[in-house]
C-alpha cells in the first residue's frame, strides 16, 4: 500500500470519509444511549421505541426531557455544547452521503445539493477535504467522550483518569461550519425576533 503522503487528495478523502462515517455512527449511538440511560428505559423498550431514530431526533427528545426533569446547569450546558456541534456536522454528513463530492474549481472539492434544490434558499454547498473530514471526526470523538462522562457521572473520576480520554476532552473544537446564506440568516433572525403585539384601540367610554 502506498504511503499516505503519496496518495492523491481524492484518495485521502476516501480514507478520511470512511473513518468519519464510522465515528459518526458511534456518536449517534451514544446520543441514543444517553437518552435511554437518563430516561431509565429498559433495553427491550429502547429497541422498540428507538429503532430508526436518528441523532437529531434523539437531541430533540433529550431537550424535551430536560424541560420535564430539571438537571444541573453545568450538566445541561455540556449537553448543549455537544448538540450545537453535532448539528452542523450532521448536516455536512447528510449532504456528503446523499449528494457526493465533486470538484468545485478553484475552491477545491465541494458537496452540494444545488442541482436538486427547489429554491435558492434550499441550496447548500460546503467545502470538503481530507483535513475537514478529519476535523469533523475529531469533534465527533470529543462529543462521544463528553456524552460518556455525563452518562456515568458517578464514575467520572475513574473515566477521566484515562490519558487518551483526557486529551480528547481537553482539546479545542476543530470543525468550523460554513456561514449560512443571507436568506437563511434572515429567516433565523425572523424566527428569533420577538413579535410585536398589535395595540388595541381604546374602547369609547359610555355616554
Amino acid at each position: 500500500m502506498a504511503e499516505v503522503s503519496e496518495l492523491s487528495e481524492g484518495q485521502k478523502q476516501l480514507i478520511a470519509l470512511g473513518i468519519f462515517v464510522l465515528e459518526f455512527a458511534q456518536t449517534e449511538q451514544f446520543l441514543l444511549d444517553t437518552l435511554a440511560t437518563l430516561g431509565q428505559i429498559s433495553d427491550s423498550f429502547a429497541k422498540a421505541a428507538f429503532s430508526g431514530v436518528k441523532g437529531e431526533t434523539a437531541i430533540s427528545y433529550l431537550r424535551r426531557y430536560f424541560q420535564m426533569i430539571p438537571i444541573g446547569q453545568e450538566q445541561k450546558s455540556i449537553f448543549e455544547e455537544v448538540f450545537s456541534h453535532f448539528t452542523p456536522i450532521n448536516s455536512a454528513r447528510n449532504l456528503i452521503l446523499h449528494h457526493g463530492i465533486e470538484s468545485g474549481g478553484l475552491i477545491g472539492f465541494i458537496s452540494t445539493n444545488r442541482s436538486k434544490a427547489l429554491s435558492a434558499d434550499k441550496a447548500h454547498t460546503i467545502r470538503v477535504s481530507s483535513e475537514i473530514l478529519d476535523q469533523m471526526t475529531d469533534d465527533l470523538q470529543k462529543m462521544t467522550m463528553m456524552l460518556m462522562t455525563n452518562m456515568f457521572r458517578h464514575q467520572k473520576v475513574e473515566i477521566t483518569q484515562d490519558k487518551n480520554m483526557r486529551e480528547v476532552l481537553q482539546r479545542p473544537w476543530r470543525y468550523t461550519p460554513p456561514p449560512q446564506p443571507d436568506s437563511q440568516k434572515r429567516a433565523a433572525q425572523k424566527d428569533q425576533s420577538p413579535r410585536k403585539k398589535q395595540q388595541r384601540q381604546p374602547k369609547p367610554s359610555p355616554e
